[in-house]
Formats: structure tokens, sequence, C-alpha cells
């Protein structure tokens, strides 16, 4: 299927839920303020509160160039997890790994997000346009405040999964439900259909994704960004990068009325 048809195609799955993000997107990079010991020199994990990508290359620099990175700088993991959490600047970071058994993560809370059809798509594109580049891109989200979960899974140019909620139901749900999320209990084929219920306040959370489960998805598609430390307990301070997003990436409201 063309690029610009599936572009289209998962633009038009997308719902209301923008607004939520506007919110999400400046808070969440707070997040890791909660604990102001000395527990944050240790700070070495992503995956809680964040999004990140997962490419499939061992090419670091030309996945840097591809992404349109800007103010590109070496850094060690630590320093590159802070900057994208508790950072002076961490709406706008991004930290890129090293590969890891063949994959590369790009992580922060400035990565394009599914809105919903207010705004423009630029999640999809960007998925695209690295799987077209690279052979596989993945996209992960969670926010457990905002009851959003997302995870798309993009190969060769064809979006095999892509998922998206929140607290105000789906935002997309495009693709064949993989066998990892069936192994993992993520069924959601009644997830709107629980919001009328009445007697039990609870009952509707019982079929929404949580920040564990999306976790062990992207263990199970490519890598678990908890288990960073694991994996880079070796490596020098050269093979970690910190950037500032692209100006294209932010939100950006689809226009109305346009002039015919």
């Amino acid at each position: 299927m063309p690029v610009l048809a599936i572009g289209v195609l998962l633009v038009t799955l997308f719902s209301l839920g923008g607004l939520v993000w506007l919110i999400a997107r400046q808070e969440a990079a707070q997040t890791a303020t909660q604990q102001e010991n000395g527990e944050v020199a240790q700070l070495s994990q992503v995956g809680p509160n964040m999004s990140w990508l997962v490419v499939g290359t061992e090419d670091v620099n030309r996945l840097i160039s591809t992404l349109g990175l800007n103010e590109v700088q070496r850094c060690t993991r630590n320093t590159g997890v802070r900057a994208i959490y508790r950072g002076r600047k961490a709406d706008k970071s991004v930290f890129v790994t090293s590969p890891v058994h063949g994959w590369v993560l790009v992580a922060g809370v400035s990565l394009p997000q599914p809105l919903g059809a207010s705004f423009v798509d630029k999640t999809s594109p960007l998925l695209l346009e690295l799987s077209e580049t690279f052979g596989e891109a993945q996209y992960f989200s969670t926010f457990p405040e905002f009851d959003h979960y997302a995870w798309f899974k993009v190969v060769n140019g064809r979006v095999v999964r892509a998922f998206a909620t929140t607290e105000e139901g789906e935002v997309c749900n495009l693709g064949r439900v993989t066998a990892a999320e069936q192994m993992l209990g993520l069924k959601f084929f009644e997830l709107r259909g629980v919001d009328e219920r009445t007697g039990d306040a609870g009952g509707a959370m019982l079929l929404s994704p949580t920040q564990s489960q999306v976790l062990q998805l992207a263990a199970r598609w490519s890598i678990d960004p908890t288990r960073l430390a694991d994996s880079f307990a070796q490596l020098e301070t050269s093979t970690c990068f910190t950037a500032t997003s692209p100006y294209h990436w932010r939100s950006e409201r689809v226009a109305k009325n346009r002039a015919a």
C-alpha cells in the first residue's frame, strides 16, 4: 500500500484525546521529580511516563540524521535519561542509545504523539519513513496518569499494528492483534462498550492496558527500555547521545474552514 494511503488511513482512525495530550506533554517531563534525594544520580531506565521509538539499525549516525535531530551531543546513559525526564529542556530533549541487539532506542516526551482527529498525524508518517529506510520501526508510549498507552509496529512501509488509547477511549486501532498482545491479555474489543456501565465504577478499567503490559510487549517485539542499565553496563560514554527534537514534531491542529 502506498505510503500516502497508509498515512491517510491512520489519520482517519484517530479520534478525540488531543487536549489531554497538550497537558500530558507538559507534565510528563516532570514526573521524575518526586524524589529529590541521591536516587537521581542513579536514574538509568526509560519506560515509565515516556514515549520511545525502537528502530532496527546499528547505524546511529544515519538514524540521527534521518530524524533531523538538532544539537546532538554525546552523553552517558544516566545523563541521557535524566535529560528527558528532569532536564531543563526535558520537553524538547531526545535520548538516543547505542545499538542493542540490532535495535536503537530513541526516547523523549517530545516525540510525535497520536493526538486524535483534531491534530495533524505526525506519528505514522515518521514511522513509515523510518521503516522504509531501516526496515522496521516501533513506537511505544505509556502515561498511566492520563490513561494513555500506545504501540505501533511498522515494517517496510507497512503498518502491522497501531493501537493507542487515552482516558477518552481509543485513538486508533489498526491491524490484527499480534500474538504477543494475545499472550499478554491485551484485548480491547469491548473498550468502548463498557463506558455506559453503571454500578461498578472501576469496571471499565479492567479492559484498559497497563504500563507493565506495554513494557512487556516492547520486550517481546524488540527490547525492554527498563533494562537499559543491564544492556549498557560496560559501554563507553560516547555511545549514547542527547539532542533537541525538530520543530516539526510539535503538535499542530488540523486547519478548519480553509479557503477553497
